[in-house]
Protein backbone atom coordinates (compact mmCIF):
# COMPACT_ATOMS: atom_id res chain seq x y z
CA UNK A 1 0.00 0.00 0.00
CA UNK A 2 1.57 3.45 -0.61
CA UNK A 3 0.60 6.98 0.29
CA UNK A 4 0.45 10.00 -2.96
CA UNK A 5 1.28 13.18 -2.88
CA UNK A 6 -1.75 15.47 -3.21
CA UNK A 7 -0.74 17.01 -6.22
CA UNK A 8 -2.16 20.82 -7.62
CA UNK A 9 -4.38 21.08 -3.92
CA UNK A 10 -5.06 24.79 -3.57
CA UNK A 11 -4.36 25.35 0.19
CA UNK A 12 -7.33 27.75 1.23
CA UNK A 13 -5.66 30.95 2.19
CA UNK A 14 -8.60 31.73 5.19
CA UNK A 15 -6.64 28.61 7.30
CA UNK A 16 -2.95 30.60 7.21
CA UNK A 17 -2.21 31.94 10.60
CA UNK A 18 -2.49 35.54 10.43
CA UNK A 19 -2.11 36.20 14.36
CA UNK A 20 2.06 36.49 15.01
CA UNK A 21 1.50 35.80 18.48
CA UNK A 22 -0.32 32.53 17.80
CA UNK A 23 1.55 29.06 17.75
CA UNK A 24 2.87 27.68 14.40
CA UNK A 25 1.63 24.03 14.09
CA UNK A 26 1.44 20.89 11.38
CA UNK A 27 -1.37 18.79 11.53
CA UNK A 28 -0.96 14.72 11.52
CA UNK A 29 -3.77 12.57 10.30
CA UNK A 30 -3.17 10.55 13.27
CA UNK A 31 -5.17 7.82 12.37
CA UNK A 32 -3.66 7.50 8.84
CA UNK A 33 -0.25 8.09 9.93
CA UNK A 34 -0.24 5.41 12.92
CA UNK A 35 -1.72 2.28 10.80
CA UNK A 36 0.40 2.84 7.79
CA UNK A 37 3.25 3.44 9.83
CA UNK A 38 3.07 0.46 11.80
CA UNK A 39 2.48 -1.68 8.58
CA UNK A 40 6.32 -0.51 7.96
CA UNK A 41 7.48 -1.76 11.06
CA UNK A 42 9.55 1.89 11.78
CA UNK A 43 11.07 1.85 15.31
CA UNK A 44 9.79 4.20 17.57
CA UNK A 45 13.06 6.42 17.57
CA UNK A 46 12.39 6.75 13.37
CA UNK A 47 8.26 7.60 14.02
CA UNK A 48 9.82 10.44 16.49
CA UNK A 49 12.30 11.99 13.61
CA UNK A 50 9.52 11.34 10.78
CA UNK A 51 7.57 13.87 13.47
CA UNK A 52 10.43 16.20 13.55
CA UNK A 53 10.82 16.49 10.04
CA UNK A 54 7.04 17.33 9.45
CA UNK A 55 7.61 20.45 11.46
CA UNK A 56 9.71 21.61 8.35
CA UNK A 57 7.24 21.66 5.90
CA UNK A 58 5.46 24.37 4.46
CA UNK A 59 2.31 24.75 2.91
CA UNK A 60 2.65 22.69 -0.64
CA UNK A 61 3.85 19.84 1.61
CA UNK A 62 8.03 21.03 0.89
CA UNK A 63 10.48 20.44 3.35
CA UNK A 64 12.56 23.58 4.15
CA UNK A 65 15.56 24.20 6.04
CA UNK A 66 14.40 27.60 6.61
CA UNK A 67 11.98 29.79 5.35
CA UNK A 68 13.94 30.60 1.73
CA UNK A 69 15.98 27.56 1.62
CA UNK A 70 14.77 24.02 0.72
CA UNK A 71 16.11 20.80 2.73
CA UNK A 72 18.57 18.52 1.18
CA UNK A 73 19.12 15.27 2.20
CA UNK A 74 22.48 16.07 4.28
CA UNK A 75 20.22 18.90 6.48
CA UNK A 76 17.76 16.11 7.06
CA UNK A 77 20.38 13.97 8.76
CA UNK A 78 21.68 16.27 11.06
CA UNK A 79 17.50 17.69 11.73
CA UNK A 80 17.01 14.19 12.58
CA UNK A 81 20.18 13.81 15.09
CA UNK A 82 20.85 10.66 13.13
CA UNK A 83 24.81 10.47 12.90
CA UNK A 84 24.94 6.63 11.11
CA UNK A 85 25.12 6.99 7.65
CA UNK A 86 23.82 3.69 6.77
CA UNK A 87 21.08 4.18 9.25
CA UNK A 88 19.80 6.96 7.50
CA UNK A 89 20.20 6.31 4.46
CA UNK A 90 17.98 2.93 5.06
CA UNK A 91 15.26 5.12 6.24
CA UNK A 92 15.25 7.57 4.10
CA UNK A 93 15.04 4.90 1.44
CA UNK A 94 11.97 3.01 3.17
CA UNK A 95 9.91 6.48 3.06
CA UNK A 96 11.04 7.14 -0.49
CA UNK A 97 9.57 3.67 -1.44
CA UNK A 98 6.07 4.31 0.21
CA UNK A 99 5.68 7.09 -1.11
CA UNK A 100 5.83 9.04 2.75
CA UNK A 101 8.74 11.15 1.44
CA UNK A 102 8.64 12.10 -2.52
CA UNK A 103 11.13 13.72 -4.52
CA UNK A 104 11.17 16.11 -7.45
CA UNK A 105 14.05 14.80 -9.79
CA UNK A 106 13.10 17.91 -11.92
CA UNK A 107 13.89 20.41 -9.10
CA UNK A 108 15.65 18.75 -6.56
CA UNK A 109 12.76 19.14 -4.35
CA UNK A 110 12.48 16.64 -0.64
CA UNK A 111 8.26 16.82 0.37
CA UNK A 112 6.08 14.64 2.67
CA UNK A 113 2.96 13.21 1.89
CA UNK A 114 0.20 16.23 2.62
CA UNK A 115 -2.02 12.93 3.38
CA UNK A 116 -0.16 12.42 6.46
CA UNK A 117 1.20 15.47 7.37
CA UNK A 118 0.37 19.08 6.22
CA UNK A 119 0.79 22.79 7.38
CA UNK A 120 -2.95 24.35 7.20
CA UNK A 121 -6.51 23.32 7.35
CA UNK A 122 -8.03 19.61 7.00
CA UNK A 123 -11.48 19.40 6.15
CA UNK A 124 -13.88 19.01 9.11
CA UNK A 125 -13.68 15.26 9.01
CA UNK A 126 -10.28 14.38 9.34
CA UNK A 127 -9.18 13.14 12.27
CA UNK A 128 -5.97 15.22 13.17
CA UNK A 129 -3.72 16.57 15.64
CA UNK A 130 -2.01 19.72 15.99
CA UNK A 131 1.80 19.13 16.35
CA UNK A 132 3.16 22.64 17.81
CA UNK A 133 6.29 23.10 16.19
CA UNK A 134 8.73 25.39 18.49
CA UNK A 135 7.98 23.12 21.29
CA UNK A 136 8.70 20.05 19.37
CA UNK A 137 11.78 21.00 17.63
CA UNK A 138 13.16 22.36 20.96
CA UNK A 139 11.88 18.49 23.02
CA UNK A 140 13.51 16.88 19.79
CA UNK A 141 16.35 18.98 20.05
CA UNK A 142 17.08 18.63 23.72
CA UNK A 143 16.84 15.47 24.71
CA UNK A 144 19.48 13.00 24.95
CA UNK A 145 19.87 10.83 22.09
CA UNK A 146 18.81 7.73 23.46
CA UNK A 147 15.72 9.13 24.80
CA UNK A 148 14.17 9.93 21.09
CA UNK A 149 13.09 6.24 21.60
CA UNK A 150 10.49 7.26 24.12
CA UNK A 151 9.63 10.01 22.34
CA UNK A 152 8.54 7.64 19.68
CA UNK A 153 6.08 5.72 22.04
CA UNK A 154 4.24 8.80 22.98
CA UNK A 155 3.92 9.51 19.11
CA UNK A 156 2.20 6.30 18.78
CA UNK A 157 -0.56 6.90 21.61
CA UNK A 158 -1.81 9.98 19.61
CA UNK A 159 -4.89 7.73 18.63
CA UNK A 160 -5.81 7.21 22.04
CA UNK A 161 -5.42 11.19 23.41
CA UNK A 162 -8.86 12.64 24.41
CA UNK A 163 -10.04 15.39 21.66
CA UNK A 164 -10.90 17.42 24.92
CA UNK A 165 -8.41 16.97 28.00
CA UNK A 166 -5.23 15.27 26.30
CA UNK A 167 -6.02 12.56 28.41
CA UNK A 168 -4.90 8.82 27.02
CA UNK A 169 -7.73 6.77 27.17
CA UNK A 170 -9.80 4.46 26.27
CA UNK A 171 -12.25 6.92 24.16
CA UNK A 172 -10.98 10.00 23.06
CA UNK A 173 -14.24 11.29 21.75
CA UNK A 174 -16.03 11.46 25.15
CA UNK A 175 -16.52 15.25 26.19
CA UNK A 176 -17.03 14.76 29.75
CA UNK A 177 -13.91 14.33 31.64
CA UNK A 178 -16.07 12.03 34.35
CA UNK A 179 -16.39 9.61 32.09
CA UNK A 180 -13.21 9.57 30.22
CA UNK A 181 -11.63 6.22 30.59
CA UNK A 182 -7.86 5.55 31.10
CA UNK A 183 -6.02 3.20 29.61
CA UNK A 184 -4.67 -0.44 31.78
CA UNK A 185 -1.05 -0.49 31.65
CA UNK A 186 -1.92 -3.64 30.36
CA UNK A 187 -3.68 -2.62 27.61
CA UNK A 188 -0.62 0.24 26.79
CA UNK A 189 2.02 -2.96 26.85
CA UNK A 190 -0.34 -4.11 23.91
CA UNK A 191 -0.32 -1.15 21.95
CA UNK A 192 3.46 -0.34 22.12
CA UNK A 193 4.26 -3.98 21.92
CA UNK A 194 6.57 -3.43 25.50
CA UNK A 195 6.05 -5.32 28.21
CA UNK A 196 4.29 -4.17 32.17
CA UNK A 197 7.82 -2.89 33.21
CA UNK A 198 8.82 -0.74 30.02
CA UNK A 199 5.73 1.07 30.35
CA UNK A 200 6.34 2.11 33.99
CA UNK A 201 10.10 2.85 32.56
CA UNK A 202 9.14 5.11 29.69
CA UNK A 203 6.47 6.89 32.32
CA UNK A 204 9.03 8.01 34.46
CA UNK A 205 11.89 8.86 31.11
CA UNK A 206 8.40 10.87 29.93
CA UNK A 207 8.14 12.81 32.76
CA UNK A 208 11.79 13.85 33.01
CA UNK A 209 10.93 15.81 29.52
CA UNK A 210 10.48 19.63 29.72
CA UNK A 211 9.23 21.81 26.90
CA UNK A 212 10.69 25.34 26.13
CA UNK A 213 8.18 26.93 28.74
CA UNK A 214 9.79 24.68 31.70
CA UNK A 215 6.60 23.03 31.94
CA UNK A 216 6.73 19.12 31.57
CA UNK A 217 5.47 17.21 28.96
CA UNK A 218 3.52 14.40 30.48
CA UNK A 219 2.12 14.41 34.25
CA UNK A 220 0.99 10.59 34.95
CA UNK A 221 0.00 8.51 37.97
CA UNK A 222 -1.71 4.80 38.30
CA UNK A 223 -4.57 3.85 39.89
CA UNK A 224 -6.30 0.85 41.66
CA UNK A 225 -2.72 -0.77 42.66
CA UNK A 226 -1.32 0.31 39.15
CA UNK A 227 -4.14 -1.26 37.03
CA UNK A 228 -4.32 2.05 35.57
CA UNK A 229 -2.09 4.39 33.79
CA UNK A 230 -3.20 8.02 33.95
CA UNK A 231 -1.46 10.10 31.40
CA UNK A 232 -1.80 13.59 30.35
CA UNK A 233 -0.21 15.00 27.96
CA UNK A 234 0.87 18.93 27.50
CA UNK A 235 -1.59 20.79 25.21
CA UNK A 236 1.62 23.02 24.45
CA UNK A 237 3.14 20.45 22.72
CA UNK A 238 0.17 17.94 20.73
CA UNK A 239 -3.48 18.70 20.84
CA UNK A 240 -6.26 17.50 18.97
CA UNK A 241 -9.54 19.19 20.00
CA UNK A 242 -11.25 22.18 18.95
CA UNK A 243 -9.35 25.02 17.34
CA UNK A 244 -10.23 27.50 20.46
CA UNK A 245 -8.64 24.70 22.60
CA UNK A 246 -12.63 24.65 24.86
CA UNK A 247 -12.31 22.51 27.89
CA UNK A 248 -8.64 22.76 28.87
CA UNK A 249 -8.49 25.12 31.04
CA UNK A 250 -8.32 22.39 33.87
CA UNK A 251 -5.79 20.36 31.62
CA UNK A 252 -3.59 23.28 31.25
CA UNK A 253 -3.55 24.25 34.40
CA UNK A 254 -2.26 21.25 35.80
CA UNK A 255 0.58 22.02 33.80
CA UNK A 256 1.63 25.31 35.06
CA UNK A 257 1.73 24.35 39.02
Amino acid sequence: MSVLLMKGVEYDINNIRKNPNEKNFIFISYQQCTQYLSGLNLKPQDVARLIMLSTYVNYNGILMKNHKTPMSKNDMMEIVRESNTTRFNTLFQLLVEENVILLDKGSGLIHLSTILFKMGGLDSNSKATRIFIDETRYLFQNIKTSDIKGFGYLILLLPWISRSHNIICKNPNEEDIKKVVPLKVSELSNILGIGNKSIFNLRVLLQGMSLKNKTPLIISKTTEGNKFMNMIINPDIFYSGKSKGEGLEYTKALFMR
